[in-house]
Protein backbone atom coordinates (compact mmCIF):
# COMPACT_ATOMS: atom_id res chain seq x y z
CA UNK A 1 0.00 0.00 0.00
CA UNK A 2 1.68 3.12 -1.11
CA UNK A 3 2.93 5.88 1.93
CA UNK A 4 4.02 9.72 1.48
CA UNK A 5 7.00 10.01 2.84
CA UNK A 6 7.68 14.52 3.16
CA UNK A 7 10.71 16.08 4.15
CA UNK A 8 10.92 19.80 5.14
CA UNK A 9 14.65 21.41 3.91
CA UNK A 10 15.36 25.20 4.92
CA UNK A 11 18.52 27.03 4.68
CA UNK A 12 18.98 28.87 7.15
CA UNK A 13 15.59 28.88 9.02
CA UNK A 14 14.16 29.63 5.05
CA UNK A 15 12.26 27.26 3.34
CA UNK A 16 14.42 25.75 0.68
CA UNK A 17 12.99 25.69 -2.66
CA UNK A 18 14.21 24.29 -6.37
CA UNK A 19 15.61 21.21 -4.61
CA UNK A 20 16.27 17.61 -5.94
CA UNK A 21 16.54 15.59 -2.89
CA UNK A 22 16.91 12.06 -2.87
CA UNK A 23 15.68 9.44 0.12
CA UNK A 24 17.05 5.71 1.23
CA UNK A 25 14.64 3.75 2.74
CA UNK A 26 15.91 0.79 4.99
CA UNK A 27 13.38 -2.02 6.43
CA UNK A 28 15.25 -2.90 9.62
CA UNK A 29 15.03 -6.69 10.21
CA UNK A 30 15.44 -8.65 13.94
CA UNK A 31 18.22 -10.72 12.85
CA UNK A 32 21.52 -10.20 10.99
CA UNK A 33 21.91 -8.33 8.65
CA UNK A 34 19.58 -6.02 10.89
CA UNK A 35 18.40 -4.36 7.76
CA UNK A 36 17.99 -3.75 4.28
CA UNK A 37 18.03 -1.19 1.23
CA UNK A 38 14.77 -1.26 0.05
CA UNK A 39 14.87 2.28 -1.86
CA UNK A 40 18.21 3.92 -2.80
CA UNK A 41 18.86 7.17 -4.04
CA UNK A 42 15.19 8.03 -5.58
CA UNK A 43 14.29 11.00 -5.91
CA UNK A 44 11.69 13.08 -4.23
CA UNK A 45 9.17 16.09 -5.71
CA UNK A 46 8.44 18.97 -4.53
CA UNK A 47 5.30 20.25 -2.81
CA UNK A 48 5.82 23.82 -2.18
CA UNK A 49 7.33 25.94 0.80
CA UNK A 50 10.44 23.78 1.00
CA UNK A 51 8.29 20.37 1.23
CA UNK A 52 9.19 17.18 -0.91
CA UNK A 53 7.86 14.19 -0.75
CA UNK A 54 8.52 10.23 -1.90
CA UNK A 55 5.76 8.13 -3.10
CA UNK A 56 7.03 4.42 -1.21
CA UNK A 57 4.99 2.59 -2.94
CA UNK A 58 5.86 -0.85 -1.31
CA UNK A 59 5.35 0.40 1.96
CA UNK A 60 4.26 -2.27 3.94
CA UNK A 61 2.78 -1.12 7.25
CA UNK A 62 3.27 -4.85 9.10
CA UNK A 63 7.31 -3.57 8.90
CA UNK A 64 9.38 -1.12 10.57
CA UNK A 65 11.54 1.84 7.86
CA UNK A 66 13.76 4.19 9.27
CA UNK A 67 14.68 6.79 5.93
CA UNK A 68 16.86 9.55 4.90
CA UNK A 69 16.49 12.20 2.38
CA UNK A 70 19.20 14.61 1.26
CA UNK A 71 18.59 18.21 0.14
CA UNK A 72 21.44 17.76 -2.06
CA UNK A 73 24.60 19.80 -2.33
CA UNK A 74 23.57 22.95 -2.59
CA UNK A 75 22.37 22.71 1.00
CA UNK A 76 24.41 23.27 3.68
CA UNK A 77 25.73 20.47 5.86
CA UNK A 78 23.84 21.04 8.86
CA UNK A 79 20.63 21.68 6.51
CA UNK A 80 21.50 18.40 4.43
CA UNK A 81 19.53 15.55 5.89
CA UNK A 82 16.28 14.50 7.03
CA UNK A 83 15.84 11.70 8.75
CA UNK A 84 12.75 9.36 9.86
CA UNK A 85 11.69 6.33 10.68
CA UNK A 86 7.74 4.68 10.93
CA UNK A 87 6.34 3.54 14.12
CA UNK A 88 5.32 0.11 15.04
CA UNK A 89 1.33 -0.01 15.13
CA UNK A 90 -0.10 -0.02 18.45
CA UNK A 91 -2.86 -3.07 19.10
CA UNK A 92 -5.79 -0.26 19.16
CA UNK A 93 -4.62 1.54 15.75
CA UNK A 94 -4.60 -2.13 14.24
CA UNK A 95 -8.05 -2.59 15.33
CA UNK A 96 -9.55 0.91 14.42
CA UNK A 97 -8.07 0.16 10.59
CA UNK A 98 -9.41 -3.06 10.64
CA UNK A 99 -13.07 -2.22 11.81
CA UNK A 100 -13.03 1.24 9.88
CA UNK A 101 -11.76 -0.30 6.79
CA UNK A 102 -13.65 0.36 3.29
CA UNK A 103 -14.82 -2.57 1.83
CA UNK A 104 -13.44 -1.10 -2.16
CA UNK A 105 -10.10 -1.48 -0.29
CA UNK A 106 -10.41 -5.32 -0.44
CA UNK A 107 -10.06 -7.19 -3.19
CA UNK A 108 -13.44 -8.94 -4.77
CA UNK A 109 -13.18 -12.56 -3.88
CA UNK A 110 -10.45 -12.21 -1.24
CA UNK A 111 -11.42 -13.46 1.95
CA UNK A 112 -9.45 -11.13 3.96
CA UNK A 113 -8.65 -8.49 1.28
CA UNK A 114 -5.44 -6.74 1.00
CA UNK A 115 -3.11 -4.94 3.46
CA UNK A 116 -4.47 -2.24 4.87
CA UNK A 117 -2.36 0.75 6.71
CA UNK A 118 -2.87 0.10 10.13
CA UNK A 119 -1.63 3.30 12.04
CA UNK A 120 1.76 3.27 10.91
CA UNK A 121 2.60 6.88 11.15
CA UNK A 122 5.96 8.30 9.23
CA UNK A 123 7.90 10.55 11.94
CA UNK A 124 9.51 13.36 9.69
CA UNK A 125 6.78 16.52 10.79
CA UNK A 126 7.15 18.78 13.35
CA UNK A 127 4.04 17.66 14.54
CA UNK A 128 5.47 14.40 15.81
CA UNK A 129 6.99 13.42 18.98
CA UNK A 130 10.29 12.72 17.12
CA UNK A 131 12.19 16.19 16.48
CA UNK A 132 14.01 16.41 13.48
CA UNK A 133 16.15 19.33 15.47
CA UNK A 134 16.87 16.67 17.99
CA UNK A 135 17.97 13.95 15.45
CA UNK A 136 20.62 16.25 13.77
CA UNK A 137 22.22 17.58 17.24
CA UNK A 138 22.80 13.94 17.82
CA UNK A 139 23.93 13.20 14.46
CA UNK A 140 26.60 16.07 15.01
CA UNK A 141 27.38 14.22 18.17
CA UNK A 142 28.18 10.99 16.64
CA UNK A 143 30.58 12.79 14.22
CA UNK A 144 32.24 15.23 16.65
CA UNK A 145 31.90 13.72 20.00
CA UNK A 146 34.70 11.77 21.97
CA UNK A 147 34.57 8.19 20.88
CA UNK A 148 36.24 5.16 22.66
CA UNK A 149 37.70 1.50 21.17
CA UNK A 150 37.33 -1.00 23.58
CA UNK A 151 39.94 -3.47 22.28
CA UNK A 152 39.05 -5.92 24.78
CA UNK A 153 35.34 -5.77 24.01
CA UNK A 154 35.02 -5.35 20.63
CA UNK A 155 32.82 -1.89 20.75
CA UNK A 156 32.61 1.79 19.85
CA UNK A 157 30.95 4.32 22.15
CA UNK A 158 29.97 7.22 21.49
CA UNK A 159 29.84 9.93 24.46
CA UNK A 160 27.26 13.16 25.18
CA UNK A 161 28.77 16.43 25.41
CA UNK A 162 29.90 15.62 28.90
CA UNK A 163 32.28 12.86 27.56
CA UNK A 164 30.99 10.67 30.30
CA UNK A 165 27.95 9.49 29.26
CA UNK A 166 27.58 6.98 26.56
CA UNK A 167 25.15 8.20 23.54
CA UNK A 168 25.24 4.32 21.39
CA UNK A 169 27.57 1.12 22.33
CA UNK A 170 28.85 -0.25 18.89
CA UNK A 171 29.65 -3.82 18.57
CA UNK A 172 32.44 -3.77 16.08
CA UNK A 173 32.99 -6.72 13.49
CA UNK A 174 34.73 -7.72 10.29
CA UNK A 175 31.78 -9.33 8.08
CA UNK A 176 31.49 -12.87 7.79
CA UNK A 177 34.47 -13.59 10.38
CA UNK A 178 33.41 -11.83 13.96
CA UNK A 179 34.05 -9.74 16.95
CA UNK A 180 37.36 -7.43 15.52
CA UNK A 181 39.25 -4.40 16.62
CA UNK A 182 41.85 -5.00 13.59
CA UNK A 183 39.62 -5.83 10.62
CA UNK A 184 36.17 -3.54 11.30
CA UNK A 185 34.01 -4.41 8.46
CA UNK A 186 30.86 -3.24 10.06
CA UNK A 187 29.40 -1.80 13.34
CA UNK A 188 25.88 -2.85 15.05
CA UNK A 189 24.42 -1.36 17.56
CA UNK A 190 25.12 -3.16 20.79
CA UNK A 191 22.45 -5.33 22.29
CA UNK A 192 20.69 -3.64 25.17
CA UNK A 193 22.02 -0.08 23.75
CA UNK A 194 19.07 2.16 23.04
CA UNK A 195 20.02 5.62 21.11
CA UNK A 196 20.30 8.07 24.16
CA UNK A 197 18.89 11.44 22.74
Amino acid sequence: MPQDIVAYFAINGVPALNLSPTIRIRELLSGSPNSVLVVAGDAMSAIGDGYYKFIFVSFDPRKEYVFRANGGASVPSTDRFAIGATESPQPEETADAVWNAEAADHPVGSPVGSPITMGAQLNLTAEKSCNILTFTETLIKFQANRTVLDKTAFTLTIYDNDKVTPIRVFDLRQLGVGPSITEITERLPASGSPLTL
